[in-house]
């Protein structure tokens, strides 16, 4: 089972640290790692992009999993307006995907980088919030690996309570290997905005 030693940085490089590095190309490889790293009673935690700003995924002590092979778009729904995707694939990926079929993903961070798995963990916001609440908004139902190894599944609908805690919860209650968005539809490519030009600032 392959593994790397890496330096990861912060987003900032404010931070950095040498760590033990896997990436998983499947749910099943991912399965084996978590199986060896509980049985070394290895401390683990998730990376995504790597778009944090702090030292959310350095784990100087333990093992890191990387999940950008894992970036697959599984299956859109244009019927109710879902999507399933795999947590490594990004913004850009999924926005590009919905782009031509005239839909759109809301409350999209900054970076189109940042992987949807790693907007769930942070619970991002975009320029839209204000209207459309924080990434959370977008999501129908988690899949993830808890603990114990074990193969969840939490919604809205279902373990409510759960739900909203997994959500910005920086991936320590479990690693994400299956998401379904609710998606936008895309009624123009185009914003409406309008100028505004002051002489001073009183």
């Amino acid at each position: 089972m392959k593994k790397y030693i890496q330096h990861l940085n912060s987003w900032t490089y404010s931070l950095n640290a040498k760590c033990i590095v896997y990436y998983p190309e499947n749910l099943t490889h991912l399965k084996e790692i978590l199986h060896k790293l509980k049985k070394e009673k290895q401390k683990v935690i998730v990376m995504g992009h790597g778009c944090s700003h702090g030292d959310l995924f350095i784990n100087k002590n333990g093992s890191v999993i990387n999940t950008k092979n894992l970036d697959k778009i599984k299956n859109f729904d244009k019927k109710n307006n879902c999507l399933t995707v795999e947590p490594g694939v990004n913004v850009a990926q999924v926005n590009q995907f919905l782009y031509n079929k005239n839909f759109i993903l809301n409350s999209i961070p900054s970076s189109f980088q940042i992987t949807i798995g790693g907007a769930i963990a942070n619970n991002v916001f975009g320029k839209d919030s204000h209207k459309n609440g924080y990434f959370e908004k977008n999501i129908n139902k988690i899949i993830y690996i808890d603990s114990n190894l074990k193969i969840r599944s939490i919604s809205r609908k279902k373990n409510k309570l759960f739900f909203e805690k997994f959500v910005g919860s920086l991936g320590l209650l479990g690693i994400i290997i299956e998401v379904e968005l609710n998606v936008s539809e895309l009624k123009s490519p185009y914003i409406y905005s309008k100028a505004y030009y002051l002489e001073n600032f009183d």
